[in-house]
Protein backbone atom coordinates (compact mmCIF):
# COMPACT_ATOMS: atom_id res chain seq x y z
CA UNK A 1 0.00 0.00 0.00
CA UNK A 2 1.10 3.53 -0.71
CA UNK A 3 -0.03 6.47 1.40
CA UNK A 4 -2.03 9.12 -0.46
CA UNK A 5 -3.20 12.45 1.02
CA UNK A 6 -6.50 10.89 2.17
CA UNK A 7 -6.01 7.12 2.25
CA UNK A 8 -3.88 4.27 0.89
CA UNK A 9 -3.59 2.94 -2.64
CA UNK A 10 -2.82 -0.68 -3.51
CA UNK A 11 0.56 -0.99 -5.15
CA UNK A 12 0.38 -4.69 -5.97
CA UNK A 13 -1.20 -8.01 -5.13
CA UNK A 14 1.29 -10.85 -4.84
CA UNK A 15 0.17 -14.45 -5.33
CA UNK A 16 1.51 -17.74 -3.96
CA UNK A 17 3.62 -16.45 -1.10
CA UNK A 18 3.96 -17.57 2.49
CA UNK A 19 5.30 -15.89 5.60
CA UNK A 20 7.85 -14.70 6.34
CA UNK A 21 7.69 -11.54 4.23
CA UNK A 22 10.76 -9.33 4.53
CA UNK A 23 11.74 -5.79 3.65
CA UNK A 24 15.24 -6.05 2.18
CA UNK A 25 18.03 -3.49 2.58
CA UNK A 26 18.33 -3.13 -1.22
CA UNK A 27 16.32 -0.42 -3.01
CA UNK A 28 14.95 -0.24 -6.57
CA UNK A 29 13.22 2.91 -7.89
CA UNK A 30 13.28 4.44 -4.38
CA UNK A 31 11.35 1.50 -2.83
CA UNK A 32 12.80 -1.34 -0.78
CA UNK A 33 12.93 -4.76 -2.41
CA UNK A 34 10.78 -7.46 -0.79
CA UNK A 35 11.75 -11.00 0.15
CA UNK A 36 8.97 -13.60 0.08
CA UNK A 37 8.92 -17.34 0.72
CA UNK A 38 7.79 -19.49 -2.20
CA UNK A 39 6.86 -23.09 -1.32
CA UNK A 40 4.22 -25.74 -1.92
CA UNK A 41 2.01 -26.26 -4.97
CA UNK A 42 4.60 -28.47 -6.66
CA UNK A 43 7.64 -26.54 -5.42
CA UNK A 44 9.44 -29.26 -3.48
CA UNK A 45 12.22 -27.16 -1.96
CA UNK A 46 10.95 -23.75 -0.88
CA UNK A 47 13.08 -20.68 -1.50
CA UNK A 48 13.03 -16.93 -0.96
CA UNK A 49 12.34 -14.70 -3.94
CA UNK A 50 13.36 -11.06 -4.38
CA UNK A 51 10.67 -8.72 -5.69
CA UNK A 52 11.88 -5.38 -7.04
CA UNK A 53 9.68 -2.32 -7.49
CA UNK A 54 9.51 -1.32 -11.17
CA UNK A 55 8.39 2.26 -10.59
CA UNK A 56 4.67 1.34 -10.46
CA UNK A 57 4.33 -2.01 -8.66
CA UNK A 58 6.05 -5.17 -7.47
CA UNK A 59 5.83 -8.40 -9.51
CA UNK A 60 2.59 -10.26 -8.80
CA UNK A 61 4.07 -13.75 -9.16
CA UNK A 62 7.33 -14.52 -7.31
CA UNK A 63 7.95 -17.75 -9.27
CA UNK A 64 8.59 -16.13 -12.66
CA UNK A 65 10.81 -13.27 -13.92
CA UNK A 66 11.30 -10.47 -13.13
CA UNK A 67 11.29 -12.05 -9.63
CA UNK A 68 14.58 -13.75 -8.81
CA UNK A 69 15.78 -16.26 -6.22
CA UNK A 70 17.19 -14.44 -3.24
CA UNK A 71 20.80 -15.37 -2.53
CA UNK A 72 21.17 -13.32 0.68
CA UNK A 73 18.11 -13.71 2.93
CA UNK A 74 19.00 -10.67 5.09
CA UNK A 75 16.18 -8.24 5.74
CA UNK A 76 13.62 -7.15 8.30
CA UNK A 77 10.73 -9.54 8.69
CA UNK A 78 7.44 -7.60 8.62
CA UNK A 79 4.93 -10.47 8.29
CA UNK A 80 5.32 -13.76 10.13
CA UNK A 81 5.80 -15.13 13.61
CA UNK A 82 8.98 -13.15 14.39
CA UNK A 83 7.29 -9.90 13.35
CA UNK A 84 4.35 -10.69 15.60
CA UNK A 85 1.86 -10.83 12.74
CA UNK A 86 0.64 -13.92 10.94
CA UNK A 87 -2.17 -13.93 8.37
CA UNK A 88 -5.32 -15.79 9.36
CA UNK A 89 -5.95 -19.06 7.50
CA UNK A 90 -8.61 -18.97 4.82
CA UNK A 91 -11.99 -20.33 5.97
Amino acid sequence: MSLTPTSYRRVTSISITRPPIKVLPTITHDWHDLGVLVAGGGIILGYEARLRFNGRSYPSNPTVPPATRLKDPAGKQVIGEEAGWMPKPAP
